[in-house]
């Protein structure tokens, strides 16, 4: 069974002209059930995609995280900025 943790209070800053050529169209701020993710970057790869770019921490016994939440959070948040108009 899946846990899907509500997504709410997403926040969205515009990357400056000289980022958005890059393809990074700018920051996201928002709160996962009770954790609040913050400095999540929005990417437009290449090939057109766009992708949540998470903080990545270190971790000093290299305990890989999974990509399966960062997968849901990134659909669930693209999905709700387009339905707001804040991004293509």
């Amino acid at each position: 069974m899946e846990l899907t943790l509500p997504i709410r209070d997403i926040q969205f800053t515009a990357g400056s002209p000289s980022e958005r050529r890059t393809g990074l169209l700018g920051w996201i701020h928002l709160q996962y059930g009770e954790l609040l993710l913050d400095g999540l970057a929005l990417q437009q790869t290449r090939d057109g995609r766009l992708v949540l770019l998470f903080p990545t921490p270190s971790h000093r016994a290299g305990i890989s995280r999974g990509d399966d939440v960062r997968h849901q959070i990134e659909a669930e948040v693209i999905t709700e900025l387009r339905w707001n108009r804040a991004i293509p």
